[in-house]
C-alpha cells in the first residue's frame, strides 16, 4: 500500500501545479475548475521566482569569474609595481628610504601579501599616495605599470565588486521571496490533492491511488 507524498523540492512543487492544470478541462468531475484562477497566478508567480532564481546565479557566476580575472592582473600590476621599485633600489638609482613612502620597511625588499581584494585595495592606495610623494622629489615616475594604469584596475574591479553585491542583495531578496510563496503553493497543492482523493473517497484504496495520480498525487511504496 503506497503511501502520498507532497513535493520537497521546488522543482516537484512546480511540476505538480503544472499536472494539476493540464487536466483542467479534462477533469470529468470538475475538481480543480474553481481553483483554475488561483492556480494559474500561483504556478506563474512560483515559475517565475524560479526562473529568476537561476537567472541571478547565471549572473552571479559571470560577474565572479569576471572579478577574478580581474582581481589577477591587478595583483600581478601592484606586484610587479613593487618589483620594479625594489630593482630600482638594488641598482642604487634611488634610496632605500623611499620604501618607507609606502608603508614598507626601508631594510625589505620583499612583495607584501596581496592575497585577497582587501589587502590589493590597500596596497594599490599605497602605490598612489606613495607615489606621489616620490615624485614630487625625484621627478621620475614608474611607468611599467603606471599609477595610473594601477588606479584604473583597481576602478574596474570595485565596479564588480559593486555589481556582485547588488546581485548577493537580488538573490538573498529572492530566496526571502520564494520561501514565502513556497508556503502558499505548499497549502495549495496539499489541499487541492486532499480534495482529489475525497471525490474517489468510494473506491478502493488502489482504484483510488490510479485515479489520483491522474492529477499528480504522488504515492509512494
Amino acid at each position: 500500500m503506497g503511501y502520498r507524498r507532497l513535493p520537497t523540492t521546488d522543482r516537484a512543487r512546480y511540476l505538480a501545479l503544472e499536472r494539476m492544470l493540464t487536466m483542467i478541462g479534462k477533469d470529468e468531475f470538475d475538481i480543480l475548475l474553481i481553483k483554475e484562477n488561483d492556480m494559474i497566478g500561483l504556478f506563474n508567480e512560483f515559475g517565475s521566482l524560479l526562473d529568476k532564481r537561476a537567472s541571478l546565479a547565471e549572473q552571479k557566476k559571470d560577474i565572479n569569474t569576471t572579478k577574478s580575472v580581474l582581481t589577477i592582473k591587478l595583483r600581478l600590476y601592484v606586484s610587479h609595481y613593487f618589483q620594479v621599485l625594489n630593482f630600482s633600489i638594488d641598482r642604487g638609482e634611488m634610496d632605500k628610504s623611499v620604501r618607507k613612502l609606502y608603508g614598507l620597511q626601508a631594510n625589505m625588499g620583499n612583495i607584501p601579501e596581496l592575497s585577497n581584494v582587501e589587502q590589493l585595495n590597500f596596497w594599490v592606495d599605497k602605490i598612489i599616495k606613495g607615489e606621489e610623494k616620490r615624485v614630487s622629489i625625484d621627478k621620475l615616475p614608474i611607468s611599467h605599470p603606471t599609477v595610473k594604469k594601477i588606479e584604473q584596475q583597481k576602478v574596474e574591479l570595485m565596479v564588480k565588486q559593486q555589481e556582485l553585491t547588488k546581485i548577493e542583495a537580488e538573490i538573498q531578496n529572492n530566496k526571502l521571496t520564494i520561501v514565502r510563496s513556497r508556503v502558499r503553493v505548499d497549502q495549495f497543492i496539499k489541499q487541492s490533492w486532499n480534495e482529489i482523493e475525497a471525490k474517489f473517497s468510494n473506491e478502493t484504496n488502489a482504484i483510488k491511488q490510479q485515479k489520483a495520480i491522474r492529477y499528480g498525487v504522488v504515492y509512494v511504496n
